[in-house]
């Protein structure tokens, strides 16, 4: 009896022994396998740092839009460049503006306009005599005819043509020496030049300076009377009559003008 008891219980174990024995067998032979989620153990990369400051500029102090001195040539010219702003000087009360330390020239600018910024010289050329200059038809003060007529009338015959300095109104403009004049004038023979005022309301016009010279290669540079401490009367047109016998054509133009110098200019 013992014997047939001891015989199931052997068997049973080794078929514990053998399945063990196959499950290790199956195992290794790759045909199950068991997937581990990857613990890591990298070290972590670390934090970008902050970006760099970004860098901060600011624009320069931005100046005075240029002015249009006005006048202008006509209504059917190809505007001018225009210059900067003069230096403003101090004003009184009940005073018109003015400009201060502009050079000592005044440019001969478009038809009949001198002004005392150069890069804001108008191109322009005027030539005399003309039939109008002769007709008594008559002018705008300000824009003038463009054909040898005289704005101010201190230009009285038509062998002779103007200019009139901007600002119209004169407050406290003068000089001191002997103003030289520099023109581009066609032609030949002598040219006259005469620096006058003229008075408020088309009034007489006062020679101020006078001088003569000669045309040579499209040139004429003239010196004309000096005046020690010369100022122009308060409310007075200052203007330059040129005249000459014959056909002639001054131009001007703000590379290449035609100007008068005045020694010590002060008040433009």
């Amino acid at each position: 009896m013992a014997k047939r008891k001891a015989a199931p219980l052997i068997a049973v174990a080794g078929v514990v022994v053998v399945g063990a024995l196959a499950f290790g067998t199956f195992a290794e032979s790759g045909g199950s396998s068991v997937k581990v989620a990857d613990p890591g153990g990298g070290a972590v990369p670390p934090s970008p740092g902050p970006p760099a400051p970004f860098s901060i500029s600011t624009l320069g102090p931005i100046g005075t839009a240029a002015q249009d001195p006005g006048g202008g040539g006509g209504g059917g010219g190809t505007p001018g460049n225009v210059g900067p702003p003069g230096i403003q000087g101090a004003q009184g009360s009940g005073r018109p503006q003015g400009f201060e330390g502009g050079g000592d020239r005044l440019f001969l600018s478009g038809v009949n306009l001198l002004d005392p910024n150069q890069s804001a010289t108008t191109s322009g050329d005027n030539t005399f005599p003309t039939p109008l200059a002769v007709a008594a038809a008559p002018v705008d003060p300000l824009l003038g005819s463009g054909t040898g007529q005289t704005p101010t009338g201190c230009a009285t015959d038509p062998q002779s043509v103007d200019y009139y300095a901007i600002p119209l109104k004169i407050e406290t403009v003068g000089f001191s020496g002997a103003p030289q004049v520099h023109l581009r004038i066609t032609g030949g023979g002598s040219v006259t030049v005469r620096l006058m005022q003229q008075a408020p309301n088309d009034g007489p016009c006062q020679t101020v300076a006078s001088g003569a010279g000669g045309i040579s290669g499209g040139i004429a540079d003239i010196s004309l009377s000096g005046r020690t401490n010369f100022q122009f009367t308060t409310g007075f047109t200052p203007a330059l009559v040129i005249s000459a016998p014959g056909s002639h054509t001054i131009s001007t133009d703000s590379f290449n003008p035609s100007f008068i110098r005045l020694p010590g200019l002060s008040g433009v």
